[in-house]
C-alpha cells in the first residue's frame, strides 16, 4: 500500500504562530512520552502546559521587574555599577522562577497524592 505525502505545508489556525525551539533530549523525550500517554501531539501538549502556566510566570516576572526597576534606580543613584545590578537581576529572576516551579510542583503533588 502506498501513501501520497502532502507536498504543501498546511496553514496554521488563525492566531496560531509556528515556532522552533531547542530542548535537551531528555526533556523532549519526557514531552513526547507524556503527550503520547495523554493522546495528544507534542505541540498540543506544550501549548496546553504553557497556556496554563505562563499567566502565573508572567505575573511573577512583572512583579519581579517592578522591584528590580526600583532597586536598579536606587543602586544607580548610589553609584553601583551596571554589571552588578544586572547580576543581581539575573540571580533574583532565577530564584523567583525556581521558587515558582517548586510551588507548582508542590501543588501538583498535593493534588496527585492527596486527592486535593
Amino acid at each position: 500500500m502506498e501513501f501520497d505525502m502532502p507536498t504543501k505545508k498546511t496553514k496554521s489556525s488563525p492566531g496560531v504562530k509556528r515556532v522552533t525551539i531547542s530542548l535537551p533530549a531528555h526533556v523532549l523525550e519526557d514531552v513526547d512520552t507524556i503527550a503520547s500517554m495523554m493522546g495528544v501531539g507534542r505541540s498540543a501538549f506544550l501549548s496546553s502546559i504553557l497556556s496554563q502556566t505562563l499567566p502565573l510566570v508572567r505575573a511573577t516576572a512583572e512583579t519581579l521587574m517592578q522591584g528590580v526597576i526600583k532597586d536598579l534606580d536606587k543602586d544607580y543613584r548610589s553609584g553601583v555599577d551596571s554589571e552588578t545590578c544586572l547580576k543581581r537581576y539575573r540571580d533574583a529572576s532565577q530564584a523567583s522562577i525556581d521558587g515558582l516551579i517548586e510551588s507548582l510542583l508542590a501543588g501538583g503533588q498535593d493534588d496527585l497524592f492527596n486527592g486535593k
